[in-house]
């Protein structure tokens, strides 16, 4: 017999998990609604991926916020194309370090489903029930406010296999859904991987001092990347290792076709020279 992905009879937004479910306005505990879906979130992202360690902090909201690049699916493998927030906020940190206002650039991560039986795009109607959609995703443009984002991502594992949905926030206007920022994938696969491009990324457009301190913090995995004084402090305690001053890291980084001085350090330097 052949076999059937259990995705291809998924009716309701509850059938891919019951975190996702509002609770009946009827019951005792509606009003603890959100402290209950809280808790099965939570329960949701503590629970271990099936994915291998090189490629599991990739998996499980591990990517949450990043933009949507595009998708593909060749032969048996399908790919989701995605833009990591993580290295967008990296480098946004990494020129306040250095008083610097960077360009924005692209940093590619493809996140690989091998042996795929089964894809599908849906949105949900007023009633929670999925709807087969077409990928009309937002892909990245001069504006990333206005592509789409993976908000979460989870597995099912059933018959030998894994069962991947992704939750993205989808732009598409369409007041007869439920939800117009919601879409959801699922794919029936046997493994998953992740392609990671973002080192290469940041070595080509901003230099190598920059790539080795993204190396450093992405070695780093209880890292916090919107932690300030850790970036910080790995940066200077790279950079002291290496025998870099602050100085030369900027001066490379300004070579960076539209990096700018940022004017806080400007007036700084300028104060500083007329008090000399």
């Amino acid at each position: 017999m052949a076999y059937r992905s259990w995705l291809k009879d998924a009716k309701h937004v509850g059938d891919l998990g019951q975190q996702l479910v509002p609770l009946d306005w009827k019951k005792p505990d509606w009003e603890k609604r959100d402290e209950v879906q809280q808790a099965k979130w939570t329960a949701l992202y503590k629970k271990p991926t099936p994915v291998s360690p090189e490629h599991s902090r990739y998996f499980g909201c591990g990517l949450h916020d990043s933009w949507v690049a595009g998708h593909e699916r060749t032969g048996s493998e399908f790919v989701l194309k995605m833009d990591s927030d993580h290295a967008h906020e990296f480098m946004i940190h990494l020129g306040l370090y250095v008083d610097l206002d960077l360009p924005d650039f692209t940093f590619p991560v493809h996140l690989v489903c091998h042996d795929v039986a089964y894809v599908r795009w849906a949105r949900t109607d007023p009633l929670g029930y999925l709807k087969h959609s077409r990928a009309d995703l937002r892909t990245l443009g001069d504006d990333r406010r206005c592509s789409d984002q993976l908000i979460h991502d989870w597995f099912f594992e059933q018959d030998g296999r894994l069962q991947w949905v992704v939750h993205l926030h989808s732009w598409l206007d369409n007041p007869g859904l439920k939800d117009q920022h919601t879409m959801f994938l699922m794919v029936d696969c046997a493994s998953v991987s992740a392609q990671d491009g973002c080192c290469d990324a940041i070595k080509s457009n901003y230099g190598t001092k920059s790539a080795l301190l993204w190396k450093e913090f992405w070695a780093q995995t209880d890292f916090l990347f919107c932690d300030q004084p850790q970036l910080f402090a790995l940066f200077e305690s790279v950079s002291k290792r290496e025998g870099w001053t602050k100085n030369e890291l900027r001066q490379e980084l300004l070579q960076v076709p539209g990096a700018s001085i940022l004017e806080a350090y400007r007036a700084n330097v300028e104060a500083e020279n007329l008090v000399k």
